[in-house]
């Protein structure tokens, strides 16, 4: 991976609200709509993180096959729903390896 490719999955990856979605889709057992997303919250401000943000969160995420959007049939109806991928798992590892570092050093 050559440096401008690890700086664009660095500032991915650090990102607060595609750290709450990451987390969000490992906790979860099947793919989540956009709407079960909408409805994260920033952990500093206690607000909903914007529609906007959400979705900006996701191309990104997507971008760097952290997650992966899914068909998902409810009611006869096919909607798109996110997964945590492998590396998304993995990279997971890495952000709860750096929290509690940061934690250990205050």
């Amino acid at each position: 991976m050559n440096s401008t490719k690890k700086l664009i999955f660095f500032n991915t990856l650090f990102s607060k609200s595609n750290i709450e979605i990451i987390k969000e889709l490992q906790k979860s057992n099947s793919p989540l709509q956009f709407k079960d997303l909408k409805t994260l919250q920033n952990p500093k401000t206690n607000k909903k993180y914007s529609s906007r943000t959400i979705s900006e969160s996701l191309k990104e995420l997507e971008e760097q096959n952290i997650i992966q959007n899914q068909i998902i049939s409810k009611n006869k109806r096919k909607t798109i729903g996110y997964a945590i991928t492998k590396k998304g798992k993995e990279t997971l590892n890495i952000i709860k390896e750096a929290e509690d570092k940061y934690k250990k050093l205050n």
